[in-house]
């Protein structure tokens, strides 16, 4: 059905920001619709008919919400940042407020890894927990 898309951007295939606990999140919010999108593997054109069609937006702080200039407006968006990001730093929270999407974000604990960035543990409940609000 179009614009009924809910998409999880996955950073698996990164060096740093990724979720270690994916999977465990993955399990919780496929069965309420979502799917795994790894923008980086799929064209530019393949992106922007994907994001177009979305209408809940969640993953790791990172290029692919990008991808939120050609999601429809209204969208529900949930960004995840590591602890230790200053909150200047949201950056999608002012592209979503431009656009009119729905836009929250849920501080993580980090993972030292020894990149710049930290990888992140995710509270797998507040997750399911927002995903509970979606229409």
């Amino acid at each position: 059905e179009k614009h009924r898309l809910r998409l999880w951007i996955s950073r698996s295939r990164a060096s740093q920001r990724r979720v270690l606990n994916e999977s465990e999140i993955l399990d919780e919010i496929m069965p309420l619709g979502f799917q795994l999108v790894e923008a980086e593997m799929l064209d530019f054109g393949a992106q922007i008919r994907l994001f177009s069609q979305a209408v809940a937006v969640l993953g790791p702080h990172g290029a692919g919400f990008v991808n939120l200039l050609a999601a429809p407006q209204g969208c529900a968006v949930l960004e995840l940042m590591p602890r230790t990001v200053p909150r200047g730093a949201v950056a999608y929270w002012s592209l979503c407020g431009a656009l009119g999407h729905d836009y929250a974000y849920l501080s993580c604990r980090e993972v030292n890894t020894g990149h710049q960035e930290q990888d992140m543990m995710v509270d797998v409940d507040k997750v399911v927990r927002w995903c509970s609000t979606l229409a």
